[in-house]
């Protein structure tokens, strides 16, 4: 079993050429990201991983934990397609 580890957070850097409408989230928008994307990763991955989440002390990120039997790439690209979904960034977090 693979594990991989993210930590996930909201920036606001202004509307962008691939998201020239992109605005500010207020801070019930971004607790609401945050809290959907645990539920957002497991649809797109298999049925027997599993996700866990731990917050931030200021609570402006999360740490996302995935346990699956799925390659790294595939994993990548499932957190990266959330990601952007739901208006957030990420940081993957080293392995041991």
């Amino acid at each position: 079993m693979n594990s991989f580890e993210y930590v996930v957070y909201y920036e606001y850097n202004g509307p962008s050429t691939c998201d020239p409408l992109r605005s500010l989230k207020d801070s019930d928008e971004i607790s609401r990201a945050l809290r959907d994307l645990p539920s957002a990763l497991q649809h797109c991955l298999r049925s027997d991983d599993t996700v866990h989440e731990s917050k931030s002390r200021d609570g402006d990120s999360i740490t996302v934990q995935i346990n699956t039997t799925l390659c790294e790439t595939v994993v990548d690209d499932a957190v990266r397609h959330c990601l952007k979904a739901l208006d957030l960034f990420g940081r993957k977090l080293k392995q041991d």
